[in-house]
């Protein structure tokens, strides 16, 4: 009797196991992230929907399922932070339905490239797509964009991450103006302590993808075993936040645990 409950447990327990990895997988959710700041007039909300590390995944016929949840989120800016691809696909024609949709919900949309981009042999015609489609492309440039009366400048960084004299010579001196870093690379912050960036916006972790209770993530991209940085809203430093999307796609692995699938509606309040 003993054993035939051992056996019943030992399957439910492997049955809810693949269950939940399917899930996370396959199921992406809307994660609402909620920050604070004096350069905005009070009462102003700056919504911002964060799209990472899709990695060529499409949810439901032609992004359906995933585009339904962000006409409903109605935010002011589109972001893209990397990875839309992987480093082996050729097929453009999910990424061709989910931006155009995208241009069609939103005029503002904003992407930088991720190392997934870097090493795809076709960046130049996922880049002449994006174009194509009035996306704006924040590789190592940046915009200014009026709100509410207020300026927001988005900055982004490319595949020279590691060098940021550039992005330094790119942010306004006058600390008025509500800043916002997107790099694909966490890391990139490393470089930039002291400087009028307010937000960084990035990518590239996954969140560990597999995750473990009580642990966490035990190794991502670029920091190794047990990071410190690997998934939410870090302050990098004094008074600077960082937010790191886990992203909706998988690399390797095709298979996240613990960690779902996941976009970000990111809204600034003005105080």
């Amino acid at each position: 009797m003993f054993k035939k409950m051992m056996w019943v447990t030992g399957i439910l327990s492997a049955a809810a196991v693949v269950g939940k990895i399917y899930y996370d997988t396959n199921v992406v959710k809307i994660n609402p992230v909620t920050l604070m700041t004096n350069k905005l007039r009070k009462g102003s909300q700056l919504s911002i929907l964060q799209i990472s590390d899709l990695h060529n995944r499409t949810f439901g016929k032609d992004h359906k399922g995933l585009l339904k949840q962000i006409k409903k989120v109605k935010a002011d800016v589109i972001v893209l932070t990397g990875d839309l691809i992987d480093r082996k696909t050729t097929d453009f024609h999910s990424i061709f339905c989910l931006v155009k949709e995208l241009k069609n919900i939103n005029n503002q949309v904003f992407f930088i490239t991720g190392n997934h981009e870097w090493d795809n042999p076709y960046l130049s015609e996922l880049i002449n797509l994006l174009e194509k489609h009035h996306v704006k492309i924040l590789d190592n440039s940046h915009i200014t964009i009026p709100f509410n009366g207020d300026e927001v400048q988005i900055i982004g960084l490319g595949k020279n991450y590691g060098n940021n004299t550039h992005v330094k010579q790119m942010i306004k001196k006058d600390n008025c103006t509500f800043t916002i870093l997107l790099s694909h690379i966490p890391n990139a912050v490393r470089e930039l302590s002291g400087t009028n960036i307010d937000l960084v916006l990035s990518g590239h972790t996954h969140g560990g993808q597999i995750r473990f209770p009580f642990i966490g993530s035990v190794i991502v991209p670029d920091q190794g075993v047990f990071p410190k940085f690997d998934k939410g809203l870090f302050e990098w430093d004094k008074g600077k936040l960082l937010y790191i999307d886990s992203g909706a796609g998988t690399t390797r692995l095709p298979v996240r645990f613990l960690n779902q699938a996941q976009i970000s509606l990111i809204q600034i309040n003005g105080e």
